[in-house]
């Protein structure tokens, strides 16, 4: 016993104060590794943000239930970014986030998985962006491929009091995306007046199949196993124009265009238990839908030298349903598969969603109000944000207000806000319902870079 108290003494001792001890002499290949490393830590920059808010909810007609919900719920956002320059031409780009509500799973444990459409994953890291760009021509011709960075796009960021985070407007897709890209500068003479117009171009290829194997295909059914699904697809075309140079109208302008397309495969089959009844549903034919949607937005800052931010956006969608989702109950062989109904709503349909936001800029803070709404059934898309909800997801009207307090040279901020949601449709299990929900919130958070 009194060795093993030796040793933790002295081990101790070690860490507090290691002077005491005789470092011995390194050797050749030691000194080789810690110049490797020092060279590493110059080659790649890390970031570390944190993002905490605890809010109060108050949800009238539940579920669309007479019934109303009050409760306070605190969530925690920790990313942590790399960057790598393995040459002035080749650039990599990394982040891991983890999204959790406080001790959401200490009593019952969710099935966690890696369902992209669900933005709070719990208290697991995921991949948020991990991607290169090369540049071919320098600034002029940039290849990227990877997950790009297709999350808390415009104008995210100014409600959060930070810089721009993501490269696509968050009204035309904010969730996490792979994809190959192509960034080209269309009239570089602009430069020269602090202008930039660029054009990017993204192919987002996508298939179901057998993650280990991937040269087997899932069957979209047990009933059906030689039909397999199509697989997803889509394409981006995005044009940027931004003015970075003050002027008399404005301290730095921006405007983006964007048109997307995205086919969804089938999904696999999915099992389950009802009353005690195992239950399958399953797509009857290879592709779920085809989707278009065009988004804007509009930056204007500091408008007309006043402290006054105006920023807007506004998305169009198209929804083409293929295929009709089905149940089925293996228990009774002799009772025909029901149909469920096809995505967001049987046909097609066409839906609006729009945002329009101010900021008005104090010393060290800013005070800032959004109002959105959406009418018909646009595509749910907006599904990732810093906030406790994301308030892009929701079918309605919203007004929301919010104030930032920046301190400790701009790392850290505080937050305060509200917002109430008129709720008149919800997208639940691929579908879209009438809803009359009325939720409210009020929070605070504090955020910091590192």
């Amino acid at each position: 016993m009194l060795w093993r108290f030796v040793f933790v003494f002295f081990f101790i001792l070690g860490a507090i104060d290691p002077s005491w001890a005789i470092e011995p002499e390194k050797s050749l290949e030691e000194r080789l590794t810690d110049l490797e490393l020092q060279s590493l830590s110059h080659r790649i920059q890390t970031n570390l943000e944190m993002n905490v808010l605890g809010g109060y909810f108050q949800n009238e007609h539940h579920r669309n239930q007479d019934a109303t919900v009050r409760n306070v719920h605190f969530k925690n956002n920790i990313r942590l970014k790399f960057k790598g320059d393995l040459n002035p031409s080749f650039r990599t780009y990394v982040s891991f986030q983890v999204n959790y509500l406080f001790n959401d799973d200490l009593q019952t444990s969710e099935n966690i998985t890696d369902e992209r459409t669900t933005s709070v994953f719990g208290s697991r890291p995921y991949l948020r962006t991990g991607y290169f760009d090369w540049n071919l021509l320098g600034d002029n011709l940039i290849f990227s491929a990877g997950r790009l960075p297709t999350v808390y796009g415009p104008p995210e960021h100014l409600r959060m009091g930070r810089d721009r985070q993501g490269t696509y407007p968050s009204m035309g897709y904010n969730v996490p995306l792979d994809g190959l890209a192509l960034t080209y500068c269309l009239v570089p003479l602009l430069h020269n007046w602090g202008a930039h117009f660029t054009g990017r171009t993204v192919y987002m290829p996508g298939s179901i199949a057998n993650r280990q194997d991937p040269h087997e295909a899932a069957p979209l059914s047990e009933r059906d196993p030689r039909s397999f699904s199509d697989g997803h697809e889509g394409f981006t075309q995005m044009f940027e124009y931004e003015v970075a140079r003050p002027t008399s109208y404005f301290d730095r302008f921006l405007a983006i265009w964007q048109l997307s397309y995205l086919r969804l495969g089938a999904f696999k089959e999915r099992k389950g238990v009802s009353k005690g009844v195992n239950y399958s549903v399953y797509l009857d034919g290879g592709t779920l839908a085809r989707m278009y949607n065009t988004a804007f937005h509009l930056e204007l800052h500091r408008i007309f030298k006043t402290r006054f931010d105006f920023y807007g956006s506004y998305m169009h969608s198209w929804t083409k349903p293929s295929g009709t989702m089905m149940t089925s109950y293996p228990d009774f062989t002799g009772l025909p598969d029901e149909e469920y109904g096809q995505f967001i709503s049987d046909g097609d349909t066409q839906g609006n969603r729009y945002l329009l936001g101010t900021r008005f800029h104090f010393k060290k803070s800013h005070l800032g109000l959004e109002y959105w709404a959406s009418s018909r059934y646009p595509i749910p898309n907006d599904l990732y944000s810093d906030d406790l909800v994301a308030l892009g997801q929701f079918f309605g009207k919203i007004g929301h207000i919010y104030y930032n307090y920046e301190f400790f040279k701009n790392q850290m901020r505080l937050k305060l806000g509200y917002f109430y949601i008129h709720e008149e449709k919800d997208f639940s299990d691929g579908f879209v319902n009438n809803s009359r929900q009325r939720i409210q919130s009020v929070y605070t958070g504090i955020s910091f870079e590192i």
